[in-house]
C-alpha cells in the first residue's frame, strides 16, 4: 500500500488501492455542498480591492479558500488521531489539549484492552485486493472486542445547547472493509470527537448494516478497478462465488 501512488506505480509495483481511495468512488453531496457554500461565502467577503485584477486569479483565490480550510481541518484531525494513539499506547501526549483530555477520559472509562493501534490491514483475495489503516482494535466494556474508527468533527450546538453529532452511512463501509480482514464476528464502532468541546459520542453499527456496507464496498471496488483498468490480486472479471 502506498497512499499517494499513481495508477502507473500501482500497476508497476503491484500496490493495493487503499480503502479510502475505493470509498471515494461514492459521491459525497454533503462535502460538495460544503465546498460550494464555502466558495460563495468567501466571494461575498471579498473587499472591492480584492475583487480587482485578473478575474481568473480572483476566482482561483476564492476557490482555494475552502481547500485551505479542508487542509487545516485535516491537519487538526490528524493531530487528534495521533494524540489518541499516544494515549492508547501509553506514550506522552498533550495534556493541555481539551479534545485529547476527552479522549483520555473516554479511553479510561471504556477501553479495557488494546490489541493494536494504527495497523495496516490487507485483503488479498482474488479480485478483491485492498489495504487500509485501521485506527484501533480493542476490548470495549460494552461491545467486547471491536474495531474502532476515530472521527473528529466540528459539531454544531443544538437547541439543547449540546453538540449535534452526525454519523454518516459511508463510515461503516470503511469499517466493513477492515472487519473483512480481522473477522466478520467483530463489532465496528465510530467514535466522534467534537473539535469545539470535550464531548465524545460512540456508535456501534448494527451487524446487518455493516454486512450491507461491505456489499457496497465490493461494488465500489469493482467500479474503481474498471475505471482505472487495474485489477489487483487476480483477473479482471470473476464470478461472485469465486471471490467471496
Amino acid at each position: 500500500m502506498k497512499p499517494d501512488a499513481s495508477i502507473k506505480e500501482m500497476r508497476e509495483y503491484g500496490y493495493l488501492p487503499t480503502v479510502t481511495t475505493i470509498d471515494s468512488m461514492l459521491a459525497n453531496p454533503f462535502l460538495e455542498l460544503w465546498k460550494r457554500r464555502g466558495a460563495v461565502d468567501a466571494a461575498l467577503d471579498l473587499t472591492d480591492e480584492e475583487k480587482e485584477g485578473d478575474r481568473k486569479e480572483v476566482i482561483d483565490r476564492v476557490l482555494d479558500i475552502p481547500r485551505q480550510i479542508s487542509i487545516d481541518a485535516a491537519d487538526r484531525g490528524t493531530e487528534i488521531h495521533r494524540g489518541a494513539e499516544d494515549i492508547l499506547e501509553g506514550r506522552i501526549w498533550n495534556q493541555a489539549d481539551p479534545q485529547l483530555q476527552a479522549v483520555n477520559e473516554w479511553v479510561q472509562a471504556h477501553i479495557t484492552k488494546v490489541h493494536f493501534t494504527e495497523r495496516c490491514l490487507k485483503n488479498v483475495k482474488p479480485g478483491l485486493g485492498y489495504a487500509g489503516t485501521c485506527d484501533l482494535k480493542a476490548d470495549h466494556d460494552e461491545y467486547g472486542t471491536c474495531l474502532i474508527d476515530w472521527k473528529s468533527q466540528n459539531c454544531k450546538t443544538g437547541k439543547n445547547n449540546k453538540p449535534r453529532f452526525n454519523f454518516y452511512d459511508i463510515w461503516p463501509v470503511q469499517l466493513a472493509a477492515y472487519r473483512e480482514v480481522e473477522g466478520r464476528e467483530l463489532p465496528v464502532v465510530s467514535v466522534i470527537i467534537d473539535k469545539n468541546s470535550k464531548a465524545i459520542k460512540a456508535k456501534r453499527w448494527a451487524d446487518e448494516a455493516v454486512d450491507r456496507a461491505f456489499e457496497a464496498f465490493k461494488s465500489l471496488h469493482h467500479l474503481w478497478c474498471w475505471k482505472n483498468n487495474y485489477f489487483p490480486c487476480g483477473t479482471a472479471y470473476v464470478s461472485p462465488s469465486e471471490i467471496y
